[in-house]
């Protein structure tokens, strides 16, 4: 099994060595286009923000030769940084030398997010309170109350830049969840459902390789309880409660231009991620691996496809970590149909036309800041294919089926702060299904 793993991971870091290379030329073909030479960079309008928490997301400094193509493809970078309403970046030619300006409109920093999704047929919902920028280094403190469907209660603290010197950053996180069993065949086979409890924390320490890789390493501890024994595979431990240490290792490519709505560039995030180390005589693993491409087509259509796999591995794989497909990532068309094995694989492709693609919104309203009141506005179309499969690695491959399906939807965005997406999808019986919920696809 080890090298078994082993092989996985080799093919896996010559897989996105190679896409890096390829995100990368495509980056500097597309906008390094009718160059000129930057004197200086000002930046205005950051009361709160550190000047490097911008600067560090340029792909130019002073010296370097730039295109327009390329300064609007940074102002989408620093835009992505979620702590902006409004972002402009221009040329300016004063006294015949050429200064970059970034002039930013600070967004409010402390606020509620609202959210809605359907997991199974069931309706998740919550509040996510967010104090984004604390200190002014673009840290966030966030706590989250999902009601619903596997309720959870989640508190993060994100703090991108611990260390200037050496681009290292660190996420502390601690979360409890009541989660239903997610696998129908144990439900089956025990005849009655029943319900898990997880408490979680963990610690992540990330290396910023450059503006576009980034290294992670996570250490953990989890708690998961069963209301009673069932069988071996609903507990890792074989148990009813398991308490296991856990670690894990990303890395991440990313060179899209605006992260909350893409329309150019790669993202790729892969993972290994090992529990147990034998505590309990749990030890079992997890590999993740997830790649997207945005692109122009032509005008203003544009696309993007996404591939994502998971596969887990060890001794006695409990229900709870297998590779399930109808929830977190599911097929469009297939919403409430739950599979699940020793792997998953989702394959999802998009046409986007925008119909208002960037719209300032600044609205005057009694007793309320504009920094609360004004947003980036979007309202987009979009017409996509979904498949997707669960297997079991003994499973014959010519004899697996994919769930499919494809519809249409609209996306509204309210930059930096949320979307909100409806979709009518169909499945490849013609049945068809009414889909709502915040965020985005992919």
């Amino acid at each position: 099994m080890l090298t078994y793993n082993r092989t996985i991971l080799f093919f896996i870091l010559i897989f996105f060595f190679t896409a890096e290379l390829t995100a990368q030329f495509i980056v500097q073909n597309e906008i390094l286009k009718d160059t000129f030479a930057v004197d200086s960079i000002k930046i205005i309008g950051n009361e709160n923000t550190e000047d490097y928490i911008i600067l560090r997301e340029l792909t130019f400094s002073v010296g370097d030769s730039v295109s327009f193509n390329q300064l609007d493809y940074n102002k989408e970078r620093i835009y992505s940084l979620g702590i902006f309403n409004f972002v402009n970046v221009s040329a300016d030619t004063t006294l015949n030398k050429i200064s970059v300006v970034i002039n930013v409109t600070e967004s409010w920093y402390i606020y509620p997010i609202p959210f809605y999704h359907l997991v199974n047929d069931e309706v998740r919902y919550g509040i996510r309170v967010v104090w984004k920028n604390f200190r002014g280094r673009n840290e966030k403190l966030s706590a989250t109350v999902a009601m619903g469907y596997n309720p959870y209660y989640s508190m993060t603290y994100q703090i991108p830049v611990l260390s200037k010197e050496y681009n290292l950053g660190m996420n502390i996180s601690s979360y409890y969840q009541r989660i239903v069993n997610p696998s129908e065949s144990t439900k089956n086979i025990i005849g009655e459902d029943f319900e898990y409890i997880f408490i979680s924390n963990a610690v992540t320490l990330g290396k910023r390789i450059n503006q576009f890789n980034n290294l992670a390493v996570s250490v953990g501890y989890s708690y998961v309880e069963a209301p009673k024994y069932y069988d071996e595979k609903v507990n890792a431990s074989k148990q009813r409660i398991d308490r296991y240490p856990f670690m894990g290792i990303s890395y991440q490519l990313d060179t899209r231009d605006l992260k909350q709505y893409a329309m150019m560039g790669t993202y790729v995030n892969v993972s290994y991620l090992y529990k147990g180390f034998g505590v309990q005589d749990i030890s079992h693993s997890i590999v993740f691996g997830d790649f997207r491409q945005f692109g122009n087509l032509f005008g203003s259509l544009s696309h993007k496809y996404r591939v994502a796999a998971q596969h887990t591995a060890g001794n006695s794989v409990p229900i709870y970590d297998l590779s399930y497909i109808g929830y977190k990532d599911f097929v469009r068309g297939h919403k409430s149909d739950i599979r699940e094995g020793d792997n998953s694989l989702v394959i999802s492709y998009e046409l986007d036309l925008p119909l208002i693609k960037e719209w300032d919104l600044v609205m005057d309203l009694p007793l309320l800041p504009k920094r609360l009141t004004s947003a980036r506005i979007g309202i987009h179309i979009t017409a996509f294919a979904d498949a997707g499969i669960a297997f079991n690695t003994r499973d014959r491959i010519n004899k697996l089926c994919f769930d499919k399906g494809w519809g249409f939807g609209i996306n509204l965005l309210f930059l930096p702060h949320n979307g909100l997406r409806f979709e009518y999808a169909w499945n490849e019986f013609g049945q068809g299904e009414f889909l709502i919920g915040t965020g985005l696809s992919f």
